[in-house]
Order: structure tokens, then C-alpha cells, then sequence
């Protein structure tokens, strides 16, 4: 039997004629849908205004002003170029490939010169290095500025209880309804808070501003993670954030879409609804070669826009709109009043008291506002900011009347 089935396999498989077809079942499968995978539709935030970044070059300024004087304007003081020591080849090599980095990824080649922390190995810097390289353009909601903003600037830390509370009384006292706090990044979230509180209490609302000292030298790359918490902690107690100001404002740093995107996001994150002001500026930059111009950085939707370095008595507010900012006709403007001249008080003294510099000021905030202006904000001092004159400073939380 054994037999017979090995000679019937063997016929089977060596077999020169092919096997009969078996019939075979069909199995049918059943059809299984693949899941249909849609990611959340996150809408973009709808244009009301577009984004402005502009610099015209002013060559005749003879037609901007009501008086003969045309000098009055503000320097910008050099500073030593800070050496870079190098001292082995991969040194050289670091130095090299950070170089042509900075130059493909910075507008504002003149700001990295002289900030010393934007070297190889400054772990701030380098986070800066990273968000620049993996930026996401961000436009936020179109928030509206609110009507009649009459701002004082500036408060920083840190304080004199007494001055600040006398301050604040006189200010309120004078129909102003706002305060602008200034931090350059060395402080503490609580002292930023601290600040908005006593703002608050005194019955005026906040507003805040990142941009330090005047000088080149002072490095705007404080680490993202730190500026962030600063941003976190102040943003939702105030009503807008001005994005240029002093060390950021565009005559020392032309901010680069990524470092703008940064600080209106951390902003709006934890304050949806904060106003956002951009910043027009007429005088000199890093691009301008000497020469006056007037550059315009306003990101998509902004709230308004700064008019920086105008807010003078030698100059017409009409002819000043017409001429200066006409790109800016249909987007509301505040304007920085400065008074009778740069350093008022200390460098070019006029010897006149704080209330008739005041007075002037006043003045100032009055023409430009009939002139169709939205709102003002106002220096406490004379914008010199201690430079001539320690004791005389725009703290309003510092130098009494």
C-alpha cells in the first residue's frame, strides 16, 4: 500500500501532462475603508491692515517746518567696534561659518558688529540662530487701537516709591491715561508686574515696550526662553505693546521679520486682545548712509503705528503727514512728543522749569492732534535718559518734576 502511494505521488509531480484544474473556492474580503485623516483648520486671521515696510529717503526738509531752524536732531553717538580675538584655526573656522550665517539671515548687519554676544559659542545667540532658521510667519488678529491714547513714557526698573506715586498723580491729574513700562531684560517677571500694578492702582492703564538703552553696545539677543517669561508675565496686564523703542527702535535696529513675528507672538499668546503699534521713523540707520529718510516697519494688522522723531514745535504736523507719511494716510497714528528740542534739559539746556517744558509738550500733543493724530505718548524727561545727566532721566519712577 505504501508503495502504491509513493508510484501514485511520483506520478503526480514528474508527470508530463499537466494536473486536471481543481476548482477552487473564492473567498471574498471585505472592504475596509482607510480612515480619512484631516488635520484642524486653523483660518487665517483676515487682512484689515497690510504690512508696511518701507524707507523713502527725505532730501528737502525746508518744507516741513514753520521756522528756519532745521538742526534740531537727534545723534546718535558711535561706539568702539568691540574686537574679536581669535586664536586657533578652528576658531577661525567657527568665526567664518557664523559670519556668513549672520549675513544670510540679518537685515541689520551693523547691529551684529558691535553686540558682542552675537559670537560663536554665546548660547543666547545661538537660540536666536535657531528660531531664525525655523521661523513660522505669524500675523495676528487685526486688534483696533483705542480712541484717544495719551500716553507718558517711560517707567522702568528700578524705582522710587515717592517719585513714582507723585508722578503718576500729576500725570493722571493732566488727563493723561497711560503709562508705558520699558524693560531691556536684565529684570525679573515680579518686577515688571510689580511696575503694572502700581500703574493700575494709580487709575491709568499699561503699556509696555522691550528695548533698553540707546547704545549699540547693549545687546537686544536676551535668550527667547527668558524674554518670553518677561513677555508672559507683563503682557496680560497691559492694553498694547509698542515694538520699537529706544535700543529697538529702527535708527539702531532694523528688526528682522523673525524678531518682530517672536515678540507679537509671545505677546498675543497670553494677551489675545493687546494692541500692536509699528513704528515710522524719520532720521538715520544703519542703511541710510547719513542721509535722512523715513523707515516704516508696521507688521500685518497692527493696531497703528509710532511716528518717531517729529514731535517737535519747529515742525508742522500737516505738512509733516503729507510730506513724511503719506504711505501712512489710512493707518492710525500716534505721535512721540519730544519737546522744544533734543535734551531740553540737559545737553542744550533752555532753562526753563518742568512745568513750562510741560507746557510745551502740551502744545506739541495739541497741533499734532488736530492735525488728525490718534493719540500721543509723551517723555517724561528730555530723552537724554541719564546720558548727560544721571539724576535727569524718562523714569517716570526715578526723576520728579
Amino acid at each position: 500500500m505504501r508503495k502504491l502511494f509513493l508510484l501514485l505521488l511520483c506520478g503526480s509531480l514528474f508527470a508530463e501532462e499537466p494536473l486536471p484544474p481543481v476548482a477552487m473556492a473564492t473567498v471574498k474580503t471585505a472592504t475596509v475603508p482607510l480612515p480619512v485623516i484631516r488635520l484642524a483648520e486653523v483660518p487665517l486671521p483676515e487682512i484689515k491692515l497690510p504690512e508696511i515696510t518701507t524707507v523713502t529717503f527725505v532730501s528737502d526738509l525746508s518744507d516741513l517746518s514753520d521756522l528756519s531752524d532745521k538742526s534740531d536732531t537727534l545723534a546718535i553717538a558711535t561706539v568702539p567696534v568691540p574686537k574679536v580675538v581669535i586664536t586657533t584655526a578652528a576658531d577661525m573656522t567657527a568665526v567664518k561659518e557664523l559670519r556668513e550665517t549672520k549675513t544670510r539671515l540679518f537685515r541689520d548687519q551693523r547691529n551684529l558688529i558691535y553686540d558682542s554676544t552675537a559670537a560663536p559659542g554665546n548660547v543666547d545667540f545661538a537660540a536666536w540662530l535657531d528660531l531664525y532658521k525655523n521661523h513660522t510667519p505669524y500675523t495676528g488678529a487685526y486688534i483696533p487701537l483705542q480712541d484717544g491714547v495719551r500716553m507718558v513714557a517711560e517707567l522702568r526698573y528700578p524705582i522710587d516709591e515717592k517719585v513714582l506715586a507723585d508722578n503718576l498723580t500729576f500725570y493722571k491729574s493732566k488727563g493723561y491715561n497711560a503709562v508705558l513700562i520699558t524693560f531691556d531684560g536684565s529684570e525679573e517677571p515680579y518686577h515688571l508686574t510689580a511696575l503694572a500694578d502700581k500703574v493700575t492702582a494709580a487709575g491709568l492703564k499699561v503699556w509696555y515696550a522691550f528695548g533698553g538703552a540707546e547704545d549699540l553696545k547693549l545687546s537686544v539677543f536676551i535668550h527667547p526662553h527668558k524674554l518670553q517669561r518677561l513677555i508672559a508675565a507683563l503682557a496680560p496686564k497691559c492694553a498694547g505693546m509698542l515694538l520699537h523703542w529706544r535700543r529697538t527702535s529702527q535708527h539702531l535696529l532694523l528688526q528682522d521679520r523673525p524678531f518682530a513675528d517672536f515678540l507679537i507672538r509671545s505677546a498675543r499668546e497670553v494677551n489675545p486682545d493687546l494692541q500692536i503699534i509699528g513704528e515710522s521713523y524719520f532720521g538715520k540707520n544703519a542703511e541710510t548712509k547719513g542721509k535722512f529718510a523715513v523707515t516704516t516697519s508696521v507688521p500685518a494688522n497692527s493696531s497703528g503705528v509710532l511716528l518717531q522723531n517729529v514731535g517737535y514745535p519747529f515742525y508742522n504736523p500737516a505738512k509733516v503727514f503729507d510730506k513724511l507719511f503719506a504711505h501712512l494716510r489710512d493707518v492710525p497714528k500716534l505721535v512721540l512728543v519730544l519737546g522744544e528740542k533734543p535734551y531740553y534739559a540737559t545737553r542744550r539746556r533752555n532753562k526753563l522749569s518742568f512745568e513750562q517744558n510741560w507746557q510745551i509738550k502740551r502744545s506739541i500733543e495739541e497741533r499734532f492732534l488736530a492735525a488728525g493724530a490718534a493719540g500721543t505718548v509723551t517723555l517724561h524727561g528730555d530723552g537724554s535718559n541719564g546720558l548727560y545727566n544721571r539724576n535727569h532721566t524718562d523714569n517716570l519712577g526715578a526723576t520728579s518734576r
